[in-house]
């Protein structure tokens, strides 16, 4: 079995901003794959 990466912490205004789309994200699956895909989008 393959051992899990740990992802870097969010940086707390990202983590605030990603919050923000949990009522339309509805399972903790999506929120655990949205939140990398917006720090790879909005950090440089």
């Amino acid at each position: 079995m393959a051992t899990r990466l740990a992802f870097p912490a969010l940086p707390e205004r990202l983590k605030d901003y990603a919050v923000r789309f949990d009522p339309v994200l509805h399972t903790p699956a999506q929120r655990r794959g949205f939140r990398p895909y917006v720090s790879g989008l909005l950090l440089p």
